[in-house]
């Protein structure tokens, strides 16, 4: 089975790193895409090592994937464009960076969710011209928070009362608040079943893809 949302999870010594990848796009072309994605990434991440900034590992994943493209005379077969968000986390002293193309990070506490914005510029995108540097956002875990990272497919399923709704970042913020005091266990499972209720009887809009930590 081939998707084009893939998660990636790798531990480097006492450094965790998680990511949500979507690829533009669909089919195995989309999903191909993905994972020379998640291999250029630990590629990079062996070769550069823990030192690196989360937005800097993505500027070159970016190259790398560009000059992979376009060296292989292929790029025509893509819907170019890659969406990840991705966090490294310190886990001695649970200091967590984020860096993120197109994929926010969502900050969960008792008082609200926050919503880490992400660079608007797509990895891999090769109408794109000009190389733009991604921001690494730098925070200090207490053990309180879930992290979410997600590709849009949860909330861009259509359903709901008509039909032809979506589900929507804000329905999305909210459940996920209100279910806080849930254990993430829990709460995967109520995902699960809000996405089915809301759907009903229309065809799954996109691939899903929705990772939740703490630590």
């Amino acid at each position: 089975a081939v998707s084009g949302d893939l998660p990636f999870i790798v531990q480097r010594d006492n450094f965790l790193y998680v990511g949500a990848i979507d690829c533009i796009g669909h089919g195995v072309p989309a999903a191909m895409l993905t994972f020379m994605a998640h291999y250029s990434l630990l590629e990079l991440i062996d070769r550069r090592g823990n030192n690196i900034l989360c937005g800097d590992l993505l500027l070159e994943l970016d190259q790398a994937i560009k000059h992979s493209l376009t060296r292989q005379g292929n790029s025509d077969m893509y819907n170019s464009g890659i969406d990840l968000g991705l966090c490294r986390i310190d886990l001695t002293e649970r200091k967590i960076q984020f860096a993120g193309a197109q994929i926010p990070l969502y900050i969960c506490k008792p008082e609200g969710v926050e919503r880490i914005k992400s660079n608007v510029n797509s990895l891999a995108d090769l109408l794109l011209d000009k190389e733009f540097p991604y921001r690494t956002h730098h925070f200090q875990a207490t053990g309180i928070e879930h992290f979410y990272l997600m590709s849009d497919g949860f909330n861009h399923q259509f359903g709901g009362e008509t039909g032809n709704q979506k589900f929507s970042r804000s329905r999305f913020v909210t459940s996920i608040h209100k279910s806080y005091h849930r254990g993430l266990k829990e709460i995967k499972k109520e995902l699960i079943v809000m996405h089915d209720n809301w759907k009903a009887a229309q065809a799954q809009t996109d691939d899903i893809l929705v990772i939740g930590f703490s630590l």
